[in-house]
């Protein structure tokens, strides 16, 4: 990674492994895992940068949400205070959990001083703290605004925005719900079927969710901005089949798939070894059976 210059942000992957941890389970224990860049993250980030429109499958639970739905955001908006971010979940209430989990990551200090005492106590480097480094005298959140009001709700807008554009600086809406007139530099489509719902009407939804997508989401990225749809496939008349079948051999549009367990140098490798090592895939791919596993 480039060496760390206070006030400049560096690219993604060197930020996140900076100022990113998670609270994670290793045998019964719960610890704090420091963010690291394996060949998964790096790939996934070049598709991300590279197409302007991307469909990305990844398997469940393998913090797709938290790398591109939260911390690529949050990096985005540090780096620019300008951008807008429109995220797309299932239901508003998820979105709105992305949403508040970006506004926490650019206005509480406290956030990351809980995630390095927990750090330093297992004998680990703290993390640097993103808001002081990057935020200058006032930081991101705007005065009078506080955690827990509007500003970690369903949208916020970040202090010291110079563009004077209305739309708010990240909004969260969800897929059951209408599309309001937004316009973003990046849109990120994440989970955007209900489970449920798609277990009880089946290809009728996932057309019914297709067309939506076509005709209310599409017109609200802005020239030269991107679109990103995260999603694990529910079955093979899902939503996000449904998008592939659509958009899969338009030479504008990039299909990634990402399976759990890759063959890599001749031997199976975990995908995401910060998450889940093989043996705890193959003891999960047991549990849930081949159907659920596929």
């Amino acid at each position: 990674a480039p060496a760390f210059v206070p006030g400049e942000v560096p690219d993604f992957l060197a930020w996140r492994e900076r100022h990113c941890a998670y609270v994670v389970d290793k045998g019964g224990e719960q610890i704090v895992q420091r963010a690291q860049n394996f060949w998964f993250q790096h790939e996934a980030v070049k598709a991300i940068e590279e197409n302007a429109r991307l469909i990305m499958v990844l398997p469940p639970g393998h913090l797709k949400t938290t790398l591109f739905g939260i911390e690529y955001p949050t990096w985005r908006i540090m780096r620019d205070r300008n951008f807008r971010c429109l995220t797309i979940r299932a239901n508003e209430n998820v979105a709105q959990d992305n949403t508040a989990a970006v506004a926490v990551r650019l206005s509480d200090t406290t956030y990351y001083a809980d995630l390095s005492r927990r750090l330093e106590e297992q004998g680990e480097e703290p993390l640097a703290t993103p808001i002081d480094a990057y935020g200058g005298d006032k930081g991101f959140q705007p005065e009078g605004r506080k955690i827990g009001d509007r500003w970690a709700g369903g949208e916020f807008t970040v202090s010291g925005r110079t563009s004077g554009e209305k739309d708010a600086t990240m909004k969260g809406i969800g897929m059951d719900g209408s599309i309001p007139g937004y316009r973003a530099d990046l849109i990120v489509i994440d989970d955007p079927q209900d489970p449920t719902k798609f277990d009880a009407s089946g290809v009728e939804y996932s057309n019914k969710l297709l067309k939506k997508f076509r005709r209310d989401i599409l017109g609200r990225i802005l020239p030269g901005g991107k679109i990103v749809i995260l999603a694990n496939r529910l079955g093979p008349d899902d939503f996000i089949g449904q998008l592939i079948e659509t958009y899969g051999n338009n030479p504008r549009w990039k299909v990634v798939y990402f399976a759990a367990v890759q063959t890599r140098h001749g031997r199976e490798e975990p995908l995401c070894p910060e998450v889940f090592s093989l043996s705890d895939l193959m003891e999960r791919r047991e549990d849930v059976g081949e159907d659920a596993w596929a």
